[in-house]
């Protein structure tokens, strides 16, 4: 586990880091388009930076050593970043969708404002549902036997209802929302893409120009099915099983929760360094710069 985890965090920080490197280095890749790309990539570096190594303290150590301050932080950044993330892949998805659809193009400034009003929204909503883990985390002693106990790390919210009504949030805003949204916009590229190809071309320009716009579709239809397929894959396990475990807190006693939500986490964390590979290397402009970093 300390090395799956140690390799997690210092190949999704590296890979994350790169990519915000490659668009402060290059002038043609510093778009608005971009700045979603480069905030999913900061989210990212913060979740491979704490989710995956307090969540590796916390179950290979089953006790808090940290202290009642980060006790109430780290889970709060954590979800704080998980939220931003996945956010961020519905705005790019989104963005993707409006670029491709809307027949005529936004004005440079009024996108790049509508762009940077998106990330601060984002980061608000996500800052606000990660303020109830901060508010109710607290480090707890609990005895075991004369002379012996530990401090432990725990969430304890006013009531069962309130934690339960939590858990719906965090569902739907996490993982429900987000693959909505891809599946919306894929049943619609789809659709479009089917129209425009229905729609004989008097001329040889507009034959070009139809052919041309279609393969622009199915490019961006293929990379909104990798994230969508993807988003599902890495992210499913980890979002069952802890909503499954807030309505029922017996499960954590169960002898093998521990293994279970660490494979879960393990492969939700795959995600930040997934992203990089799938918004970076589907760009030909990144993949060129990426080549020149490595080589």
């Amino acid at each position: 586990m300390i090395l799956v985890y140690g390799l997690l965090t210092i190949f999704g920080i590296a890979s994350n880091g790169i990519v915000c490197y490659i668009v402060l280095r290059v002038k043609q890749l510093r778009t608005t388009r971009n700045l979603l790309i480069v905030n999913l990539a900061i989210s990212d570096i913060i979740m491979s930076a704490f989710c995956v190594p307090f969540t590796l303290l916390k179950l290979i150590l089953k006790n808090w050593p940290l202290g009642d301050t980060l006790c109430r932080l780290v889970p709060c950044v954590q979800a704080v970043s998980v939220f931003a993330s996945t956010m961020t892949i519905a705005a790019i998805a989104l963005d993707r969708y409006e670029t491709l659809m809307r027949p005529v193009a936004l004005q440079p400034d009024t996108h790049y404002r509508a762009t940077i009003t998106g990330i601060v929204l984002i980061w608000v909503v996500a800052a606000l549902v990660g303020l109830p883990l901060m508010l109710y985390s607290h480090v707890q002693f609990k005895q075991l036997m004369p002379y012996i106990g530990f401090d432990i790390c725990l969430e304890e919210w006013p009531s069962s209802l309130t934690r339960s009504l939590y858990a719906v949030v965090i569902m739907l805003l996490q993982f429900v929302a987000p693959i909505a949204i891809l599946l919306v916009l894929h049943w619609r590229l789809c659709s479009h893409l089917k129209y425009c190809l229905q729609i004989q071309p008097s001329t040889s320009e507009e034959f070009l120009r139809m052919i041309k716009h279609a393969k622009r579709h199915r490019k961006n239809t293929h990379l909104l099915i990798a994230i969508a397929v993807m988003f599902a894959l890495c992210w499913f396990p980890l979002t069952l099983l802890n909503f499954l475990a807030d309505f029922n807190i017996s499960m954590f006693m169960y002898h093998n929760f521990l293994l279970a939500f660490a494979l879960a986490h393990i492969i939700a964390m795959v995600s930040a360094c997934v992203n990089p590979i799938l918004y970076g290397w589907f760009n030909a402009k990144f993949r060129m710069e990426f080549t020149k970093i490595v080589c």
